[in-house]
């Protein structure tokens, strides 16, 4: 067995110490917020992480599915209108056409989709009219918030 020590052994220690420190900072208060490990430490953005994939194998390309599949999550149109990463109002545009993502499906072997983005108001009744009628896609609606 190797010296060196198992990852889930390192994982596990640096998951106890974390929740060590979340407790000690809550027992004195916890206004401070914890400091970082290494405070000379350089800050790496989000925006500037890179990873590095570490999944090396061989890539195996499928253009069509041996059995007809279903596809459960599909968006085939989305709101017109968004803010703040929020759908406003009931009008929505398509992805693509239907006669585009038949051909598409045809292709893959896909024999139905579930589209998620049913919207609602005229255009739930969009959405209806352009996919749900045409018995390869089915759909849902969706809530909108309703103020008291």
């Amino acid at each position: 067995m190797s010296d060196r020590p198992s990852r889930r052994r390192v994982l596990k220690s640096l998951v106890s110490g974390a929740a060590a420190t979340v407790a000690a900072s809550a027992a004195a208060g916890g206004a401070e917020p914890v400091a970082p490990v290494a405070p000379d430490a350089p800050v790496l953005a989000l925006t500037d992480f890179q990873p590095k994939s570490m999944l090396h194998v061989p890539v195996t390309q499928v253009p069509r599915a041996k059995f007809p599949v279903i596809d459960v999550h599909t968006h085939l149109s989305f709101a017109t209108k968004h803010q703040g990463g929020v759908a406003m109002g009931e009008a929505v545009n398509l992805a693509a056409s239907p006669a585009d993502v038949l051909s598409v499906m045809d292709r893959g072997n896909i024999r139905m989709m579930v589209n998620l983005t049913g919207n609602y108001g005229s255009g739930l009744a969009q959405a209806v009219k352009t996919w749900l009628l045409r018995r390869r896609w089915i759909g849902s609606a969706t809530c909108r918030p309703v103020k008291d």
